[in-house]
C-alpha cells in the first residue's frame, strides 16, 4: 500500500461458508459469487466489506469458481506481475464459462480504475468492471451484470461506510483491519496509487472508533489501521487531529489485546507516535516504514522527500523510546538510474538498520507515473541486485532471529500452522511468527508464552511455557 505493498501484513481469515444472509430459504437459489482478492490488505479489507453487501442483497458466497455464478477479482496494480496474475486467473476460467453460459466475470478495484472501460474492449467475456469507490454499490451492478448487461462503474462512488461492514456475517478471525485513511497524496514516482485510489481522505475519530467496536465485539482481539500512509491520519480533517491521539483511543478500547498500523511513510513518523511505544502496552512493537533506497540520489528521483539521514533519524527516534521496536522495510530494485554505488547504499542501509522483515520488489514501471518514461537498467542487473538484496535480509533475519533462542515470547495464537496441524502458529509483540505445539486448549486469539528453540530466517519454534 502506498509506500508499502502487498504482504507487509499477510491477512489471517477464517474459511468461507456458502452461505446466504438471514438464513433465509428463498436465498438458497439466490445467485452464488466468488470473490477473489490479489493485493494489500486494504484490498482484503474492501473484499470483507463487499462480501457483507453481496449478503445482505440476498448473494451466496462460495469459495469455489466452479459453484459460481459470478466470479469477482479485487485487483492490485501496484506491479506488472500483480497484473498479469490476474489475467492468467481470468484466462484459467474461460472454460468453465463456456460450460456455463451466462457466467460473469468482474474485475474490481485498482486494475479497474487504472484501465476503465477499455477493459470490456480489451477482454470481451468479462461483463463488470468497477472501480475502488464502487464497492458499495456491487449487489446492485451485479444483479445488472447477470441480467446481461456490460457496465463500466468507474465516475463519481464513495468510500465505504462503518455501517456497512459486518464482522458477524463475514468472519473476521483474531486479527482485523480497520480503514483510518484512504488514498494517497505523496506522488511517489513509481507509484500507481494516488491515480487509482484518489488523494488521501482521513476518517474521523469517532467514525473510526465506532468501526473498531463493532470488529472487537464480533471477537477480534488484534486490530490493524489501515492507510496508504497511515501515520498522516488527520492532517487533512478539520479540525486537523494527530495520529498519535487515534492510536491512545483505540489502545483504550475493551476486548483489544495487540494493535498495528500500517503502512508508515518515514516523513509523518514523529516523536509524539514514537514515544507510544514506551507507554501503551498493548501497540505492537513493530513499525512497516519503507525507506525503498538507501541512496539519496535514488531517493531523490523517487520523490520520497527525505533523506537517508532522515530516515535513520527517524529509526534512531522509535528505538528511543524502548520496548525494543522492530522496523520491517521495503525496498525497489532497479529503479530507473540506480548505479551500483546506489545499490551498495541500499545493502548497507539493510545492515545499519537491521530490518526483521523486507519485501524486495524488481522496479515495475507504472502506466502514467513520472518513472515510466525513465530507462530502468537492464532486466539481468535488476534480477541480481534483487537477489543480492534478499540474500543479504534472509542472513540479517536469521542472526537476529537466533538471538531470541532460549528467551520466553508472548503469542499471539493465530489457529494451526498451514504446514502442520499438529502446531499452532502466533505472533510475537515485535510481528515475529512463532510455531509451537498447543497443550489442547488454545483457541485463536489466545495469548501464550513460548520458549524458543529453533530459528530461521522467516519464523521461530517453541514450545509452550505454561498451560492455556
Amino acid at each position: 500500500m502506498g509506500g508499502g505493498h502487498a504482504g507487509a501484513f499477510p491477512g489471517v481469515k477464517a474459511p468461507r461458508r456458502a452461505f446466504s444472509w438471514a438464513g433465509s430459504e428463498k436465498n438458497l437459489n439466490r445467485p452464488k459469487v466468488a470473490l477473489i482478492t490479489f493485493g494489500c490488505q486494504m484490498n482484503k479489507l474492501d473484499s470483507e466489506i463487499a462480501e457483507a453487501g453481496l449478503l445482505r442483497e440476498g448473494f451466496q458466497l462460495v469459495d469455489d469458481p466452479a459453484e459460481a455464478d459470478a466470479v469477482l477479482f479485487n485487483t492490485c496494480a501496484v506491479r506488472a506481475h500483480a497484473e498479469e496474475r490476474v489475467i492468467s486467473r481470468l484466462a484459467a476460467l474461460y472454460p468453465l464459462q463456456d460450460r456455463r453460459p451466462g457466467m460473469v466475470l468482474g474485475i474490481l478495484g485498482c486494475m479497474a480504475q487504472e484501465h476503465g472501460a477499455s477493459f470490456l474492449d480489451r477482454f470481451p467475456r468479462v461483463s463488470l468492471v468497477a472501480g475502488t469507490s464502487h464497492f458499495h454499490q456491487l449487489g446492485t451492478l451485479l444483479q445488472r451484470a447477470l441480467a446481461g448487461e456490460r457496465i463500466a462503474a468507474l465516475e463519481g462512488g464513495r468510500d465505504p461506510e462503518a455501517s456497512e461492514r459486518d464482522p458477524r456475517a463475514v468472519p473476521v478471525g483474531p486479527r482485523a483491519f480497520v480503514a483510518v485513511q484512504r488514498g494517497c497524496s505523496m506522488g511517489c514516482a513509481y507509484c500507481i496509487v494516488p491515480s487509482v485510489r484518489g488523494p488521501w481522505r482521513s476518517r474521523p475519530l469517532e467514525e473510526v472508533l465506532e468501526e473498531c467496536r463493532r470488529v472487537l465485539d464480533a471477537g477480534a482481539v488484534d486490530l490493524t489501521l489501515l492507510g496508504q500512509t497511515v501515520d498522516a491520519w488527520g492532517r487533512d480533517l478539520s479540525p486537523r487531529a494527530r495520529f498519535s491521539e487515534l492510536l491512545r483511543a483505540v489502545h483504550d478500547l475493551p476486548g483489544l489485546k495487540r494493535l498495528h498500523f500500517v503502512t508508515s511513510h518515514p516523513l509523518f513518523l514523529d516523536k509524539e507516535t514514537a514515544a507510544l511505544f514506551g507507554e501503551l502496552p498493548r501497540l505492537a512493537r513493530w513499525v512497516h516504514l519503507p525507506p525503498q533506497s538507501g541512496s539519496d540520489r535514488v531517493l531523490r528521483a523517487m520523490r520520497r522527500g527525505y533523506t537517508r539521514a532522515k530516515y535513520l533519524e527517524t529509526v534512531e527516534t522509535l528505538r528511543e523510546a524502548g520496548a525494543g521496536v522492530e522496523i520491517a522495510g521495503d525496498f525497489i530494485c532497479g529503479f530507473p538510474g540506480e548505479t551500483e554505488e546506489d545499490h551498495g547504499a541500499t545493502l548497507s542501509l539493510l545492515e545499519e538498520v537491521g530490518f526483521s522483515q523486507c519485501y524486495v520488489f524488481k522496479y515495475s514501471p507504472r502506466p502514467g507515473t513520472p518513472a515510466a518514461s525513465m530507462e530502468a537498467p537492464p532486466p539481468e542487473v535488476i534480477r541480481r541486485r534483487h537477489g543480492e538484496v534478499l540474500a543479504l535480509h534472509e542472513e540479517i533475519s536469521a542472526r537476529r532471529n537466533r538471538e531470541l533462542i532460549g528467551t520466553v515470547q508472548e503469542v499471539l495464537v493465530e489457529g494451526p500452522s498451514p504446514r502442520d496441524s499438529s502446531r499452532l502458529t502466533g505472533r510475537t509483540i515485535h510481528h515475529r511468527i512463532v510455531h509451537f505445539p498447543g497443550l489442547g486448549g488454545e483457541r485463536p486469539g489466545d495469548l501464550a508464552r513460548v520458549r524458543i528453540r529453533e530459528a530461521s530466517p522467516v519464523s521461530l519454534v517453541g514450545e509452550r511455557e505454561d498451560g492455556p
